[in-house]
């Protein structure tokens, strides 16, 4: 008697330690959902970023309303997903990193798209001076939330043990 009751003591503290917080595979899971947005919006920003430095003045409308769409369609997908960890969330991490981005996209890229379309004697001294300052701030408030991501998904993986795959180029 003493053994059954044992036994199901176990498989009772079993149960509520496995409730109790959210499996490997789901972490992972949750992991993998964001940075795969992440790395559409990375992939959007590139785009438009190379149409900018060929002045492909055919493209860059384009690639700019891609990566507009592309932040909204991922904002919106990270905003959907169920929260894993409240106390490090990966989620708003991802959030306030896509705001980032929409920031960026509509005050800083369209100043840099028109000092980059500006003619040989319209760009001054000046002009490249204050593209360098944009070109500047929009690489240190980027790399600030990528690094602010990054450190809070290094958080959640410790705290569960868990070692997410290393991505690149968006592929696993």
């Amino acid at each position: 008697m003493k053994l059954v009751k044992s036994i199901i003591f176990g498989i009772f503290i079993s149960i509520i330690l496995t409730a109790c917080g959210p499996n490997e595979k789901e972490i992972i899971r949750y992991n993998d959902e964001i940075v795969l947005q992440q790395y559409a919006v990375i992939n959007a920003e590139t785009e438009l970023i190379n149409a900018i430095m060929d002045n492909d003045t055919m493209i860059i409308p384009l690639a700019m309303s891609d990566f507009i769409y592309q932040i909204e369609v991922s904002l919106a997908a990270v905003q959907e997903i169920k929260e894993i960890d409240k106390e490090i969330s990966l989620k708003e991490a991802a959030i306030s990193m896509f705001n980032a981005y929409s920031s960026i996209a509509m005050n800083q890229y369209p100043e840099i798209i028109e000092l980059k379309r500006l003619s040989d004697p319209e760009f001054t001294e000046d002009k490249e001076l204050r593209l360098n300052q944009l070109s500047t701030q929009v690489n240190e408030i980027l790399d600030q939330k990528n690094m602010e991501f990054f450190e809070t998904q290094n958080k959640l993986s410790k705290k569960h043990n868990i070692a997410f795959k290393i991505y690149t180029n968006g592929q696993q």
